[in-house]
């Protein structure tokens, strides 16, 4: 979790499992992708890590750079730590299932590197078309 920061990792775990629209991880674009990695690779320790910061003082995760007040990280946290283990979110349609995709993409327009840059317009360019079916 050293990686990635306390606060950092509950705000993209409650993005990854619970609601897309919540983007205050962004707020650190420069090291999002090495985050998002540190994120990817440690999925077995995500439940622990979530226990540990619970633990955690409000001075300690009040020194974040996403924003948020303490009493909120440990709210996020404790709706992650409510979902039965294993469980990703739920897409209630598929509009929110392309919606999730679509920002996504935006993120790599604005923060990817140049390869990743023309694969999210290429992406988009095929997502509109899904966008005007389905959110229409």
């Amino acid at each position: 979790m050293n990686t990635m920061g306390a606060s950092w990792f509950v705000s993209y775990s409650y993005f990854d499992h619970i609601d897309i629209n919540h983007l205050a991880w962004q707020a650190v674009p420069k090291t999002c992708p090495t985050r998002m990695d540190a994120y990817r690779f440690t999925t077995p320790l995500h439940r622990y890590w979530l226990h540990k910061v619970l633990g955690m003082t409000d001075w300690c995760l009040k020194k974040n750079k996403l924003g948020l007040h303490p009493q909120k990280v440990k709210e996020m946290a404790w709706a992650l730590l409510a979902l039965p283990e294993g469980k990703t979110r739920v897409y209630p349609c598929v509009r929110n299932h392309v919606l999730f995709w679509k920002h996504q993409y935006e993120f790599l327009l604005k923060f990817g590197t140049a390869e990743e840059v023309i694969m999210a317009e290429n992406a988009l360019a095929e997502l509109d078309d899904v966008i005007k079916q389905v959110c229409a």
